[in-house]
């Protein structure tokens, strides 16, 4: 499980990307304000496909939250 914890009130978008480099998958998320300006960045690695699901989860987690803070 991970904690993730943004602190920044200007929060506009949070870009994510997955990617594979011989046997390691990468987890890269971006956290940006509204000029496109990155405020925090979070990078994951694996050797297998638990990253995968780790980013389906952070994910899905993410979308939750930002769709009830926009309730």
């Amino acid at each position: 499980m991970a904690y993730i914890s943004f602190h920044s009130r200007d929060i506009e978008k949070i870009d994510c990307s997955i990617s594979r480099y011989n046997d390691t998958f990468w987890l890269k998320l971006e956290v940006k304000n509204k000029d496109n300006y990155i405020l925090d960045e979070i990078t994951f690695f694996n050797t297998d496909r638990q990253v995968l699901k780790l980013a389906r989860d952070i994910i899905r987690t993410l979308t939750e939250s930002l769709n009830a803070i926009n309730e």
